[in-house]
Formats: structure tokens, sequence, C-alpha cells
């Protein structure tokens, strides 16, 4: 039986195993959190490195991406290289070739309307998705990474291309710099901080990764929509409790929990590698689409 192991820099109460049954193939599917811990998370990757069939890291991205360039991180990049036999990898392909049909798919729907505006608290690894939200026509889309991801009190981005030039920019020195400082690890995500209210109150549509999303939650989510990928039953009741109206995620649900970008790469690299077929965008969404993996949308409100 296939395992395809997620070990994340998360928290270790998020953790799940199931087992699941996708094309005629069971799979074991776990998720392991070190809370934090990189040096528990090498240890995971070098014993699992020959026993998964394939690792995904969450919470961890190797590098930095703006179109076809990438800048390793110098700390992730060490960890993702201690496998020796079996890929890794940390759902870049899923966020670029998927997510963007999906908010296509979204906005055909009905589910979100061109008048509505989009803010991504943090869009560094989000940008295909962004650019699909624009290309949609959603009125505005703001990119606050300056704010929430590095704390300014300043620097809403309103530009695709801005946001672009401006991780460009900072590529060279924050892929230096400790991962921590940059996303927040093991307890820190379940912290909620009061950052850019303003914005928040007044965007229709929060967007991209989850703990992005929830570590800056304001008490009053009614009519809004969060779009993202992996939450929990835990987490749907705070977002009910703030009175969130509709929440859209991008992996199928498997025992009450969707599982990240890094664990869909994963199933799907293992069919392409099974059929022999290239990773590429044409078959990477072909492979999505005869496994079923759909968006799904609940309306909470």
């Amino acid at each position: 039986m296939p395992i395809i192991s997620s070990f994340s820099l998360g928290n270790s109460h998020r953790d799940h195993t199931v087992c699941v049954r996708l094309l005629g193939e069971t799979f074991t599917i776990e998720r392991v959190g070190t809370n934090g811990s990189m040096e528990a998370l090498a240890r995971l990757i070098q014993a699992n490195d020959g026993r998964s069939a394939i690792i995904t890291i969450g919470g961890l991205h190797r590098h930095l991406v703006v179109d076809d360039r990438e800048w390793p991180f110098r700390e992730s990049d060490a960890i993702y290289s201690l496998a020796r036999r079996t890929p890794v990898v940390d759902g870049r392909d899923f966020r670029r070739w998927v997510e963007p049909e999906f908010v296509r798919r979204l906005y055909a729907a009905g589910a979100i309307r061109r008048e509505q505006s989009v803010l991504f608290p943090v869009s560094a690894n989000r940008l295909e998705m962004a650019d699909a939200f624009l290309a949609c026509g959603a009125r505005e889309v703001l990119f606050g990474d300056l704010i929430f991801g590095l704390g300014l009190p300043f620097g809403m981005i309103r530009s695709n291309e801005r946001a672009k030039r401006t991780i460009r920019a900072l590529a060279p020195v924050l892929r230096r710099v400790p991962y921590g400082w940059l996303y927040p690890l093991g307890e820190r995500q379940d912290e909620i901080l009061s950052r850019g209210k303003r914005f928040l109150e007044r965007t229709d549509v929060l967007a991209g990764d989850f703990h992005g999303i929830r570590r800056f939650l304001i008490p009053d989510l009614t009519k809004k929509t969060i779009v993202t990928n992996t939450v929990t039953n835990e987490d749907r009741k705070l977002l009910q409790a703030r009175g969130l109206a509709r929440l859209v995620t991008f992996s199928p649900g498997f025992d009450g929990r969707t599982f990240g970008t890094n664990v869909m790469q994963g199933i799907v690299l293992w069919f392409l590698q099974r059929d022999g077929l290239e990773v590429n965008r044409a078959n990477y969404l072909e492979v999505t689409k005869a496994l079923g993996i759909d968006l799904v949308i609940e309306d909470l409100g």
C-alpha cells in the first residue's frame, strides 16, 4: 500500500491518518506535525526516505517563485535535500496549475462575483491564483505581504506586477533569513493577531494559505468568502462563530479533513510516476480530473 507522508512544521494537534482508495489504488495518507522543530522534520524525512512512496512537506516551501524565476530558501532547501530515494514535494505544482483553474470555475459558477474585492494576506506562494482572480475580472486584488507577512505598518500592494517586483527585490535577502521569520510555525499558527484590520473589513474575499488567513481573522466575517485549501472541523467552527458566509476549499475531504496542496501534489505525482507520464500542466490537470479532485463550496452562513 503506497504511503503519502506529509510532514509539517505545524502543530501536532492537527495530525491525521486516513486510508483512501483512488483509481483502484489504496493509499495511506499521514500528516505528522513537528511543532516548529526543523530538527524533528529532518529526522522524519531521513527515517521515511525509501519507506514512503512520496514525502510532502507542509508549512515549509522550498522556493520563492515569481513566474519562471525561483530562489531556494537556504534553510528549507537543506531539509528537502535530505531525501535520497523518495521524492519530496511542497505543493507548488498544485498551486500553479490546479488552483487557477478552480478560481475560473468559481467565477463561472457564480460563487464569486466580478464586483467583489480579493485580499491575499500572504501572496508570495499564490501568485498564479492571484493572476486568475485578476483575469476573471475581480474588482481589485490586494497583496498584503508587507503588512501581514513582514509586519510593516504600511505597504498594501495593489497590483500583481508590483507584488512580483517586490518579491524579486526582497528574495535574495528573504531566502537567507530563518524561515520562522516569514511563516508561523508550531504554536504560533494558533495565534490571531490584530493587523491590517481596515483592509480585512472592507474585503469581500480572503484567499491563499489558510494559516496566513487564520492568523489575522477579524471578529466579524459576515458576508465574506474564504478561498483556501487546508481546514479542519475546528477551523470550520471558528469560521462559523465569526459569521463566515462561504468557505471554498480546493481539495477533497478525507474523514472531515482537507489536506494541503503538498498532499494533493504527492498523490498526483504518484500516479504520474506509475504511468510514466511527464510532469507538466496538461498531464497534471488530466490526472487531477480523473482523481475527482475538485473544489468544495460550503455555505456556512
